[in-house]
């Protein structure tokens, strides 16, 4: 689901790209402010969930791409995603204008960083999404952390929350915010408005 046609990035925000490739592909856009707060302004899964179940949407890996660099491209980003180092997608997706970047943070690490970020309540979410929500909710945890102290994901109906993931694990910061008269966006006002979480448990750390 595409973001409103009238959201603007303010400009102490960076915007980023990560995606999951393979059956189920998956792409997200998220803005990073100065002060480490990440808001996620839209999703790109090619697939849909029915009944607890995954299954894909009628659409090529061509039509799927053209979908996130025309989105990117609307919202001001670079059609340029973080990915896992060993996808085999690399070269078809340039192809289609598609470029993915190498991340070499393995997932353990990614897992405990994403971690980190909801328990400090510095991820948020556009209300226009579906698919990461749903897999947000329905992680599941294990009970107790590795030796080294990380928290490995049990890999399940994940393709969106892989590159939220993915982007948490780079600890992006945007700009630091420039004094201006202008006018707010309608994306500053909303993150204005929403930047507080909300209080007790957050939904979003998944389920042991």
């Amino acid at each position: 689901m595409l973001a409103p046609s009238d959201l603007r990035v303010p400009p102490d925000c960076d915007l980023m790209l990560a995606a999951d490739t393979g059956t189920f592909m998956s792409a997200l856009v998220i803005a990073v402010a100065h002060d480490y707060h990440a808001y996620v302004l839209a999703e790109f899964p090619n697939y849909r969930y029915v009944s607890d179940q995954i299954e894909l949407n009628d659409v090529t890996l061509p039509e799927w791409t053209a979908w996130v660099v025309s989105s990117c491209v609307s919202l001001g980003a670079s059609p340029v995603a973080w990915a896992d180092p060993n996808t085999q997608f690399r070269a078809e997706l340039r192809r289609h204008g598609l470029r993915l970047l190498k991340n070499a943070i393995g997932p353990e690490t990614r897992v405990t960083v994403a971690r980190e970020y909801f328990h400090n309540h510095r991820v948020h979410l556009a209300p226009w999404l579906e698919i990461l929500p749903y897999e947000l909710e329905n992680a599941k945890w294990p009970e107790e952390s590795t030796a080294s102290g990380k928290y490995m994901r049990l890999r399940k109906a994940d393709h969106t929350l892989v590159c939220l993931e993915h982007l948490l694990s780079r600890r992006p910061r945007g700009a630091l915010p420039k004094s201006s008269t202008r006018k707010p966006s309608f994306l500053e006002t909303y993150l204005a408005q929403h930047r507080t979480s909300r209080g007790g448990v957050d939904v979003h750390l998944g389920s042991r």
